[in-house]
């Protein structure tokens, strides 16, 4: 089946680099379907915008559309299913994401040009959607979590066509897990899943793979899991080191998984950055979102990175 995953940012963020980048999982989804045997098109058209996004993608005539919706992404992309389905009506179109998952009974009602609106993660339910015998009803489709994420073909090993996609910025991006620990659980996080990881061998496979295939030499973590279990970050620091890969990247943190001996093995295997999820520098603020992190944990963690 011929299948075009896309990500549209609306039209006012066309400038903005971190809303016109494609999401992660719009590749880890694009190998998974193309391991299935599919033929994928992976397609950005945040630089060219709606009106010819459709013309596009009615030229190129897909059997199925699956379509990327976080929230800062939603109004055009919801205009876009109603014209991708003027202009192609018998093709699938499907939906997943943040917002998706989130709001799904709400897209439902008033989008029902999508054939499936997928709340978890997509793996576990497109085979069965894009299948010609076994589909589910039309609708809101539960998605179960992808238990061994290691079993999952990496981002960067897609090799079906792109559209609008720089390689070289997009396959920089770094998922080391998914889910959300509920040890450092904000009262505003959205995840419905406990915190998974994928090994540390899958995870410096992507990493050799897209250094040596885009000449990529910074890399970025990009979920608040990584740094959750120390002795993944161990590990992946090993395997950069023991494969000679020479190369920076940064990672994403909260203050209580900082401490010295940790950050110097990380400097060692070329980190060059912390992204310290603070959230804010007020107690009451802290208290009331993000309990589990306090003023001094930030300063503390703070000084620790200085000196590393």
């Amino acid at each position: 089946m011929r299948v075009l995953l896309l990500y549209l940012s609306d039209s006012n963020d066309r400038r903005e680099f971190s809303t016109t980048i494609a999401p992660i999982s719009l590749f880890s989804i694009a190998a998974f379907l193309e391991k299935e045997g599919h033929e994928v098109t992976a397609a950005n058209f945040s630089h060219v915008g709606f009106k010819k996004a459709v013309k596009l993608i009615a030229e190129s005539a897909p059997d199925a559309v699956g379509i990327s919706l976080l929230t800062h992404n939603r109004t055009d992309s919801l205009r876009l299913t109603k014209e991708i389905r003027k202009a192609l009506p018998s093709v699938t179109i499907f939906a997943g994401g943040p917002h998706a998952t989130v709001l799904a009974h709400e897209i439902a009602a008033r989008h029902p040009e999508i054939d499936y609106i997928i709340r978890g993660e997509a793996e576990t339910v497109l085979p069965s959607i894009l299948s010609k015998d076994a589909r589910p009803p039309r609708g809101i489709v539960e998605a179960a979590p992808v238990e061994d994420l290691s079993s999952l073909p990496s981002p960067a090993s897609f090799a079906g066509r792109c559209r609008g996609i720089n390689v070289n910025e997009q396959f920089k991006f770094i998922h080391a897990g998914r889910g959300h620990g509920s040890e450092w659980l904000c009262r505003y996080a959205d995840s419905p899943f406990a915190s998974r990881f994928r090994s540390a061998e899958a995870i410096v496979d992507e990493i050799e793979s897209a250094h040596r295939r885009y000449g990529i030499i910074f890399f970025s973590f990009r979920d608040e899991l990584f740094m959750n279990s120390r002795q993944l970050v161990l590990d992946v620091c090993r395997g950069i080191r023991e494969r000679a890969l020479y190369i920076m990247w940064s990672a994403q943190s909260t203050p209580r998984q900082i401490d010295f001996a940790l950050l110097a093995e990380m400097k060692r295997a070329g980190c060059e950055r912390i992204l310290l999820t603070a959230e804010s520098g007020s107690p009451k603020i802290l208290a009331r979102h993000n309990p589990s992190i306090t003023v001094e944990d930030i300063l503390r963690a703070s000084a620790e990175i200085r000196k590393a």
